[in-house]
């Protein structure tokens, strides 16, 4: 999987845009509602889908970082994306994160990327809780 410098990332939210176009979000929410099983949960992972594609912030059909045949395209990324931050979820729930570097209380986003971007969890890591934030408070 792909990551970006945070500075980058940063650059691009200068001019106030959405953190992603209302096109996307609606695949995001489509990704969201057939891939995360507890409803209660939806409206967080689709703050961490949107939060995962600007960090990401991949090329046309790559748009997630997911380097699979099978998940070319931006509603086979989000899906692809969505299937695997929900497996993470369930194993991170369940206490199945040894190995990983993880101490009690680390959470689940740094679970994710010790996953998701193991090679450059730290900048991933902060990438993903910055635009986690910056929806916070919005209806994104």
């Amino acid at each position: 999987m792909r990551c970006v410098s945070l500075i980058f990332v940063l650059c691009a939210l200068l001019d106030g845009a959405p953190i992603v176009p209302d096109s996307e979000r609606i695949i995001i929410n489509d990704a969201v509602e057939r891939n995360i099983k507890d409803v209660a949960k939806r409206k967080d992972f689709v703050k961490l889908l949107i939060a995962v594609r600007r960090t990401e912030n991949g090329r046309p059909g790559y748009e997630f970082g997911v380097e699979h045949d099978d998940a070319i395209g931006i509603v086979k990324q989000a899906g692809w994306c969505a299937a695997i931050c929900w497996k993470r979820w369930l194993e991170y729930d369940a206490g199945e994160y040894h190995g990983v570097g993880m101490q009690d209380g680390d959470g689940f986003v740094w679970y994710l990327a010790s996953r998701y971007c193991p090679v450059n969890r730290e900048v991933w890591f902060s990438n993903v809780v910055f635009f986690i934030l910056k929806q916070e408070g919005t209806d994104e």
